[in-house]
């Protein structure tokens, strides 16, 4: 799980750097080539993310190849989101497979909103313009209750961390005497830390 995180961390920390090399014009060749392992890491994030946008939302993935050309560094930028709610997406699912559910419906949604006020800003006829305005009324409202039931969720993971916080703090002072002795023995005795912080 520490690898994962490491590598997932190094690629944002390159993609980034990418970016920003990009930005202020610095060729992104001789950026990567002194990082062949940071770089493959990133292709194969790039790859797993484009195969995931394409099997969830196959506009979006052609609308992506595009940009790819296009707009490199706004794709590099959507790239980079993307590969961060990736993994919160997959972690979501193994772990709570509900939250996942809510969170892939509000993603949904959120790219049906764009689509639809896209063809809303093109459309010429005033009965679809007012169709496409309910739709997206009606998408809003679904998409407020989804984003406040997360909001809730969420409340209440941090209702119940600051509980074991608390908890864990009433222990820590019940045995203040006790722990400080372990530390004042790892001190003197050049040992392990078994608890101090």
């Amino acid at each position: 799980m520490r690898k994962k995180s490491l590598i997932v961390t190094a690629v944002l920390i390159f993609t980034l750097s990418f970016v920003s090399l990009v930005k202020t014009g610095v060729v992104a060749e001789q950026r990567r080539d002194r990082h062949p392992v940071a770089k493959a890491v990133l292709e194969a994030e790039e790859r797993k993310f484009m195969h995931y946008v394409k099997e969830n939302d196959p506009e979006k993935f052609e609308r992506m190849k595009n940009l790819k050309m296009e707009k490199p560094n706004l794709y590099l930028k959507i790239v980079s989101n993307g590969i961060k709610e990736m993994h919160i997406m997959r972690k979501l699912k193994k772990d709570d497979p509900v939250r996942y559910e809510r969170r892939k419906k509000i993603l949904q949604l959120k790219g049906k909103n764009w689509r639809l006020g896209k063809e809303y800003r093109k459309c010429e006829s005033a009965e679809r313009k007012e169709e496409i305005k309910k739709e997206i009324k009606k998408s809003l409202d679904n998409l407020f209750d989804l984003k406040q039931e997360e909001n809730y969720c969420k409340i209440d993971g941090v209702e119940k961390k600051l509980k074991k916080l608390r908890k864990r703090g009433e222990t820590r002072k019940k045995n203040k005497k006790k722990i400080i002795d372990q530390r004042f023995n790892q001190i003197i005795n050049n040992a392990e830390d078994l608890g101090w912080e």
